[in-house]
């Protein structure tokens, strides 16, 4: 495969608004107040199978137009990824908030190709990754195995449960503290929930890692009610401070307090830049819902998982793989867990474990995911088809989880 990678400096935070960050005959991308906006063209003279993007925090996808293609997106963590067909007179335009949120990297591969842009902006990982939900957090190791997990809680906590995905965690708690023991690989994910909706997260701690004042310090969230918030920060002299409060605000400002005019979900975000261009992103979702009255009585049941299918059968196409040196099987599938259900809560999370040793995170109910096989590790034969079964777990806002399996049937075609 030919690959081709361009490298971009970028030696401040990205701030202005109506800014051209990077501009070529084929990649545009702009940067407003608000937004930022991406525009593609096919850079590959050959049909683009795949466009992903990294981002060095979550983002806020609000639009996006496929021209002369057909490609379905789905987000997991700090990545973005296209699939399907861009043909070589297409484009594909992305809108997406936070605006000074630019990718890290941009990469377009065909069949043949590879074509990589990426961002030298020093952003800094090994920081625990952090979902926090009201009564649960889910917490992800980014890169290198760590042994040993920390949570640490402003007040007495009552755990009711910890799973890993991509681990098998063991735990203890004493007092204030729960203590989660991996090993934890490169990817791998640990959720804990607890028995109340007013416990506060005072700090995640990996074993090898400093201190981390994520989710709380060195910045603070304070719901003041009627949606009005307290926004805080402390750092180092000299340290760029720059606040995006997720309905088109953004600030330099250390402490302050803003109203939001309508409820919703927003995204809240922080980067900190320091003497040396170091940059570091803080984000936490904060909640706007004026109280109406009277009040209704709201029955909150446990979800119910519902992966669909069973799915199948599908072909798997044998294709080279110059690097392998053999034949591999490929079979693309479309995972349809929409029927899955919250009553009187939401799912946050969609966890797949698809069989063939993978595990992804998914917001959305929708998975399109492609499977690759070699000789040796082809689905166990049964009843004239190579059979495989999958696992969901989904998990409500209050950190409850329900899973259920289905299984996929595959024709395979001998290679003579």
């Amino acid at each position: 495969m030919r690959r081709v990678t361009i490298v971009v400096l970028a030696a401040a935070i990205p701030a202005f608004a109506g800014t051209f960050f990077f501009k070529t005959d084929q990649i545009l991308l702009y940067q407003e107040r608000d937004r930022a906006t991406l525009l593609l063209a096919n850079t590959l003279g050959d049909v683009i199978e795949e466009i992903v993007l990294t981002f060095p925090g979550l983002i806020r996808l609000e639009d996006i137009y496929v021209h002369a293609g057909i490609m379905e997106c789905r987000q997991s963590q700090r990545e973005l990824v296209l699939a399907g067909a861009l043909w070589r007179q297409g484009f594909v335009r992305l809108l997406w908030k936070p605006a000074f949120l630019l990718p890290l990297t941009i990469t377009a591969r065909s069949a043949t190709q590879e074509w990589t842009l990426e961002v030298s902006n020093r952003f800094v990982y090994g920081e625990p990754e952090i979902l926090k939900l009201p009564q649960g957090i889910l917490v992800g190791r980014s890169e290198s195995i760590g042994q040993t997990l920390y949570i640490r809680f402003a007040q007495p906590v009552t755990i009711t449960s910890v799973f890993g995905i991509g681990c098998s965690p063991t735990w203890e708690t004493s007092h204030e503290e729960i203590i989660v023991h991996g090993p934890f690989p490169p990817g791998s994910m640990v959720f804990v929930s607890w028995n109340h909706p007013e416990v506060q997260v005072k700090e995640v701690v990996w074993d090898d890692r400093p201190v981390s004042s994520a989710p709380i310090g060195p910045w603070e969230v304070l719901d003041l009610g009627n949606g009005r918030f307290r926004f805080s920060t402390t750092v180092a002299p000299g340290t760029q401070v720059l606040w995006d409060l997720g309905d088109g605000t953004t600030t330099t400002q250390r402490d302050f307090e803003h109203v939001y005019s309508h409820d919703g979900e927003y995204l809240v975000t922080l980067v900190l830049s320091d003497a040396q261009g170091q940059r570091r992103v803080r984000q936490k979702l904060v909640t706007v819902a004026r109280p109406s009255y009277p009040t209704p009585t709201l029955v909150s049941l446990p979800p119910h998982a519902v992966p669909g299918g069973p799915y199948g059968p599908f072909d798997l196409w044998a294709i080279w793989d110059e690097e392998r040196g053999q034949y591999v099987w490929e079979a693309t599938v479309l995972f349809d867990a929409s029927s899955s259900q919250a009553p009187g809560s939401s799912i946050v999370a969609y966890i797949w474990d698809l069989g063939d040793g993978q595990q992804i995170v998914t917001s959305s109910p929708y998975l399109n995911y492609t499977y690759k096989f070699t000789e040796e590790n082809l689905p166990p034969y049964e009843a004239g088809y190579r059979r495989l079964t999958v696992t969901l777990t989904v998990v409500d806002e209050f950190g409850r989880t329900s899973t259920a399996t289905t299984y996929i049937l595959f024709y395979w075609w001998w290679i003579e």
